[in-house]
């Protein structure tokens, strides 16, 4: 279901689905494509090893490499500010591991891991909604991707603009909510505080998104949603909250 998942987040903008296999300086124009609505990328496997690491750094900072045009001048690079998603069957540092290469905490703190298991036995579903299987249900999802995109992003950005002001006032309030969710502490080291903060906005988003009447959920589950992935890759991460201490 890690695919059909992808499908349905880019459905939201109606943006198609890429793949990793890509080349670095290709990966950049995707990306600048992509800012502002979100890029969704497919088997991180496809990617060579030796490079992932320095895309990760890329995507993550939302700048590309630095060129001279033929006369000389320096040429304006790619710019971007996205969130992006992956799949694969294998982490960051266990792709770089494949070739020798240590990977940074910087590099995993721009790709966050995510166990594709929602832990009910039903791969990454824990709701099939009348579907049979968990197979059964990632094709349900994967159909209706294909026919019904481009909807919500839209609306969602229309009711922004339209509530300005209030919407900061939310966004701020949702946050906050999360934080406290979650268990945040004033002490946590700042790498979990930095991982916190992105799924604070993601969780901002999609509470934002059900009260406009975008997504048809019930209040707080975006909330629970943001606060459960967060967990997850909490548990993943290093017990005292630095990756470097852990290493050292």
């Amino acid at each position: 279901g890690k695919t059909t998942l992808l499908k349905a987040a880019c459905s939201v903008n109606g943006k198609d689905l890429h793949g990793w296999r890509a080349t670095d300086n290709a990966l950049e124009s995707i990306a600048a494509r992509h800012s502002d609505v979100g890029m969704c990328l497919d088997e991180i496997g496809e990617i060579e090893a030796r490079i992932i690491g320095n895309v990760s750094y890329m995507l993550g900072n939302g700048l590309g490499k630095a060129r001279a045009q033929r006369n000389g001048s320096d040429k304006k690079p790619h710019t971007w500010r996205l969130l992006y998603m992956s799949s694969g069957e294998k982490t960051l540092a266990e792709h770089m591991a494949s070739v020798g290469q240590n990977v940074r905490a910087g590099q995993e703190l721009r790709l966050l891991n995510i166990e594709a298991n929602a832990g009910t036995g039903l791969g990454v579903f824990d709701n099939l909604h009348d579907a049979k299987d968990g197979a059964a249900m990632s094709d349900k999802l994967s159909k209706a991707t294909a026919n019904h995109y481009g909807h919500a992003g839209p609306a969602f950005i229309d009711y922004v603009v339209s509530n300005r002001e209030n919407c900061k006032d939310k966004v701020d309030s949702f946050k906050t909510a999360f934080k406290r969710a979650a268990n945040i502490k004033a002490n946590d080291d700042g790498q979990i505080k930095r991982a916190a903060s992105r799924f604070a906005l993601i969780a901002a988003a999609g509470e934002l998104s059900t009260s406009a009447g975008v997504t048809g959920w019930q209040t707080g589950d975006a909330l629970r949603a943001a606060v459960t992935c967060f967990d997850s890759w909490r548990k993943s991460w290093a017990p005292a909250g630095s990756r470097e201490a852990e290493q050292a």
